[in-house]
């Protein structure tokens, strides 16, 4: 573990696909940065209620939660080095990848460039 590029962030978890997790399931975590200039408020609004429906849309998705990033880490004078992490759990691995072949995930996958850093960077 490389403690010089650790980071912590203290986030607000938003369920958006209350699925059980599979017991020999597998997640999926995602960094998320928001789009450079994009207000937060904006930004996490637009990441619940826009692209939230849209990840929930895909089948395999067992269960999907936001963890956003708290308004106080905002307050400090320096951003956050994270916006968010997306959470999404599947059945197995051949469950994730099908996933990718869904035109409910090219759907969710297109909607990225509204609101996140693509690629990400921090």
């Amino acid at each position: 573990c490389d403690m010089s590029r650790f980071i912590q962030i203290h986030t607000e978890e938003h369920v958006i696909k209350d699925g059980p997790v599979p017991i020999d399931g597998v997640k999926n975590v995602e960094l998320v940065k928001k789009k450079a200039g994009m207000p937060v408020a904006d930004f996490q609004r637009h990441w619940k209620e826009v692209h939230g429906p849209l990840g929930a849309s895909i089948e395999t998705v067992k269960r999907y939660v936001q963890s956003h990033t708290r308004a106080t880490a905002y307050a400090r004078g320096e951003p956050p080095a994270l916006d968010g992490l997306a959470l999404t759990w599947f059945e197995n691995t051949a469950a994730m990848r099908e996933s990718a072949l869904s035109p409910e995930y090219a759907r969710t996958r297109a909607d990225e460039d509204n609101f996140v850093t693509v690629p990400l960077e921090f």
